[in-house]
């Protein structure tokens, strides 16, 4: 079961994209991304049920670091955010994360064409299997 502690509006006009922070049952921290052009309910939705799947499909604790939709670059800090507009959309999503397992931490990124929670997905499974080589 995983609590759904916060959410942050990273980008709070379109398009909307909101952070989603949970905590499972054992201790790991999970996030998940959500995004919309239509509302920040929607984005909202979507960024709490990428948490909750993350945290089921998945046996490590992340931190989102930099996230890359379409041409708005947000780099985070625990509970600060920088915004920035690119020119180039190339790939239009990217991921960059700090998963953690144990004592062992490890960064890990990915990037995307379809899907924003797709590219959260992959970013944490390459961390996952990195973190599993130290076993």
């Amino acid at each position: 079961m995983t609590e759904i502690t916060n959410t942050d509006y990273l980008h709070n006009s379109r398009p909307f994209i909101v952070r989603a922070i949970g905590q499972t049952d054992d201790g790991r921290r999970v996030e998940g991304l959500g995004a919309s052009y239509l509302t920040r309910g929607r984005a909202t939705d979507k960024a709490i049920a990428d948490a909750e799947r993350n945290a089921e499909e998945f046996d490590v604790g992340f931190q989102i670091l930099n996230v890359d939709h379409r041409k708005t670059a947000i780099a985070l800090k625990e509970d600060e955010f920088d915004i920035q507009k690119r020119r180039l959309a190339f790939p239009p999503y990217k991921v960059r994360i700090s998963a953690y397992r144990g004592e062992k931490s490890v960064d890990a990124s990915s990037s995307g064409w379809l899907r924003f929670s797709g590219t959260v997905a992959s970013a944490v499974q390459n961390a996952q299997a990195r973190l599993g080589t130290f076993d």
